[in-house]
């Protein structure tokens, strides 16, 4: 198979976080093409440690802010930056569980015309780094399709989370749509 993914991660004082982050994409079923990094004028040990990682996996990119620019325009650097077909949008304190990159790509290559491939989340607790609980957003148990019509009804009778750390989107459309808002 083909590697297709970018991983996407924003970084802001999140030191403390980055090594579980990074070892989680890179422990991957399938390895991601690239990881760019956006530290975003972090003002602690965060440089120090991206800079470790860099020497322990060679695919990780670092694009350095020099004043922080909130993590939407960071992201969108990332973006533009990419050269995957697939992104996954996280932050230095999002963990990837394992088999995202493959079962997406595998979900993603089967529906040409879907922009999205959702998973579970996974996410640790700040006081608590080394738990990991996991939320469903789906009543599926199987992977499904599901048309953009049944999204839109369903987004318009209340919340709908789409967690971006437990999605992979076809970056074409996320460039074609305006990327992320402010």
């Amino acid at each position: 198979m083909k590697i297709k993914a970018s991983i996407l991660v924003t970084n802001y004082n999140h030191g403390i976080y980055l090594r579980q982050c990074i070892q989680a994409i890179y422990s991957q079923s399938i390895p991601p093409l690239e990881t760019i990094l956006v530290d975003d004028a972090s003002t602690d040990n965060s440089k120090e440690i991206i800079h470790e990682l860099q020497k322990e996996y060679p695919t990780l990119r670092l694009i350095l802010n020099e004043t922080n620019i909130g993590p939407a325009n960071a992201m969108n650097k990332a973006i533009l930056a990419a050269r995957g077909e697939y992104i996954v949008l996280a932050a230095a304190d999002d963990y990837l569980l394992p088999g995202l990159i493959e079962e997406g790509t595998k979900l993603l290559d089967s529906y040409p015309d879907a922009a999205i491939c959702c998973s579970k989340p996974s996410m640790f607790h700040v006081d608590k780094p080394d738990s990991i609980w996991v939320k469903n957003i789906c009543q599926s148990v199987k992977p499904l399709y599901i048309p953009p019509d049944a999204i839109l009804k369903h987004y318009l009778k209340g919340p709908l989370w789409i967690p971006t750390h437990a999605s992979l989107y076809r970056r074409k459309y996320v460039i074609q749509y305006g990327s992320l808002d402010n």
